[in-house]
């Protein structure tokens, strides 16, 4: 399954770069408007391919518990607050406090 899924993003990639060379080819300054229009919708392709449908790393559960009842939880996916040595490989809620 994950060779699969591999093979298919980087064939996605693979269009998703054609299509830009080729926007990049035939860009004027009469068409920049439709070209950053389409430019979105290529980087939305591109976010959907990162949302991983089976995540390898298990989302994180706070309860609040009163007494001995679960009175609250929260769940927080763990791709959040990845942490990592590299700024861009972390996650958007790495070393913040959440409120």
């Amino acid at each position: 399954l994950d060779k699969e899924r591999l093979a298919q993003a980087q064939a996605e990639m693979e269009a998703i770069g054609s299509q830009a060379k080729k926007w990049k080819l035939l860009t004027t300054r009469a068409s920049v408007k439709e070209k950053y229009k389409g430019a979105q919708g290529l980087l939305e392709r591109i976010r959907t391919m990162v949302e991983d449908p089976q995540h390898a790393l298990p989302d994180i559960f706070i309860w609040m518990i009163s007494g001995a009842r679960r009175v609250a939880y929260h769940r927080i996916p763990a791709r959040t607050i990845l942490y990592s040595m590299i700024e861009e490989e972390c996650g958007q809620d790495c070393g913040t406090v959440l409120n």
